[in-house]
């Protein structure tokens, strides 16, 4: 039980930690993020978002390293009075007070992080049922759902699919699907609607403050990359720019549980997705994902090597 305490402890310590480090780097590299593509900058976000909760795990296994047989502790056998991350042992002492609330609160919204991630799949399942039951097959694979509002939204975690509206395939909106079914299509290649799953989850393990804020980021950030790829799809960064705008007076509201990737709804941030398609400056679509796995793997490898340091 003294372990599980601090393991629990150690994961609330931890994500704490981070969380403050991912904020203070958020002010420090707040310009030359700003001048990443949007591509880059949704995986810099989602990276920042997941951090606290990965980094909080791989410290914590790396210092557990005796209890998996990876290293031998020094003090294998003897008691010690007082308690610490390992199981080689015995351990007389129980930890203080302040680690056991610390320990409880961790469990809290673990268990909590538990709860609503299987009622949001479940709601999902109940969302992507009712959807394909109330739309119909088109062409190429679409949904078409039988109302006259002109939208398009991706649904759906592992498998997600396009749904289009009666609206938007015949209606006034026609002109616009070219540009709107490039749109869904990116978030449909990008696999949106899992990276915004993942970023929530990891996100649980933030600062309140800090989290909203990296999830509304995150959030544009998709959409502004979605944006682009259309742009760059249908050749014309206007006729991107004209279906933001016709449909986004026209939102149709989907439950976010159902993990539909609708785009961001306030006039505010339309028009910073308009500013930014329409911006002919140079933006680098660096780190890739290759570099960012490159970074977490050779991070992993360094707390590794050191697992004795990191255990005593």
């Amino acid at each position: 039980m003294s372990l599980v305490i601090l393991c629990l402890a150690t994961i609330g310590i931890v994500s704490v930690a981070t969380s403050v480090l991912v904020a203070v780097l958020s002010v420090l590299l707040r310009k030359p993020l700003a001048k990443l593509a949007p591509a880059a900058q949704a995986r810099m976000l989602l990276a920042g978002a997941t951090f606290p909760l990965v980094a909080s795990l791989v410290l914590l296994v790396t210092a557990l390293a005796p209890s998996f047989g990876w290293i031998r502790d020094h003090y294998a056998g003897e008691l010690h009075s007082h308690p610490h991350l390992c199981s080689a042992h015995p351990i007389s002492g129980w930890p203080s007070i302040s680690l056991v609330i610390v320990a409880i609160l961790v469990a809290a919204r673990l268990l909590q992080t538990l709860i609503s991630s299987v009622r949001a799949l479940s709601l999902s399942r109940e969302a992507i049922r009712s959807m394909k039951q109330a739309s119909h097959l088109g062409q190429d694979g679409l949904r078409i759902l039988p109302t006259d509002e002109p939208q398009a939204f991706v649904i759906g975690l592992l498998r997600p699919t396009i749904y289009a509206t009666r609206g938007l395939i015949s209606g006034q909106a026609k002109h616009h699907l070219p540009a709107v079914l490039a749109h869904e299509n990116a978030h449909l290649r990008r696999y949106d609607p899992l990276r915004r799953f993942v970023a929530t989850l990891g996100l649980r393990f933030h600062i309140p403050a800090l989290a909203r804020r990296i999830d509304l980021a995150h959030e544009r950030a998709l959409e502004m990359a979605a944006d682009e790829q259309a742009a760059h799809e249908v050749g014309s960064k206007i006729a991107v720019a004209s279906a933001l705008v016709a449909l986004a007076k026209a939102r149709l509201h989907v439950p976010s549980s159902a993990f539909a990737v609708v785009g961001t709804r306030s006039a505010s941030d339309i028009e910073r997705r308009v500013v930014q398609l329409m911006d002919d400056g140079t933006q680098r679509d660096w780190p890739t994902r290759a570099a960012l796995f490159a970074a977490a793997i050779s991070a992993v490898l360094i707390l590794a090597s050191g697992a004795d340091t990191v255990h005593h």
